[in-house]
């Protein structure tokens, strides 16, 4: 059974006003939305549909875990195809939760050229994050207690992403 923390009215309700925040942020600026999978391409799609500005798309995925330990090292297991040199970035995740991997991949795009990084987040979970670490996305539609979260991109062993409301499972 899965508890609904948050539904999909107030989560499509939030993620227009971000999107129109957005708007008028890039209002006469190029940039790139760049989504990182599994995770980030359903709040990214909802996201990218609510912006009222041409911009290009672009899809990653990382990793910083080998043979389930979590490394040093951040690895692109699916690269930007555009190129980022130059670029401002918009990167999209579904959920700030230890944020490493958000710091590491920024360092990345930065690494690649990118002339700016923002980040949007569908959650901010509330919890201490490590000095390398993101403390704050730039965008954020919820800040919640650091619970388990499924829906929306959040899985639980690989299931549950396509729910569209965040809940909990009980």
């Amino acid at each position: 059974m899965i508890e609904t923390v948050i539904d999909r009215k107030k989560i499509a309700e939030r993620i227009s006003e971000v999107g129109r925040e957005l708007t008028e942020f890039y209002k006469g600026r190029d940039f790139t939305l760049v989504i990182i999978a599994n995770g980030g391409v359903f709040f990214g799609v909802d996201l990218a549909r609510s912006i009222d500005l041409d911009f290009s798309v672009d899809v990653i995925a990382t990793s910083s875990y080998h043979n389930d330990v979590q490394g040093d090292e951040l690895l692109f297991r699916c690269a930007p195809k555009l190129s980022l040199e130059g670029k401002n970035i918009l990167l999209v995740d579904e959920v700030l939760d230890s944020g490493v991997t958000l710091s590491k991949t920024i360092g990345k795009l930065l690494q690649a050229g990118a002339a700016e990084v923002k980040t949007a987040v569908l959650v901010t979970k509330e919890r201490p994050r490590p000095e390398n670490a993101v403390k704050a996305a730039d965008w954020s539609c919820f800040t919640l207690p650091d619970i388990y979260l499924v829906g929306c991109g959040l899985d639980s062993h690989e299931l549950y992403r396509s729910l569209p409301y965040l809940g909990v499972v009980k």
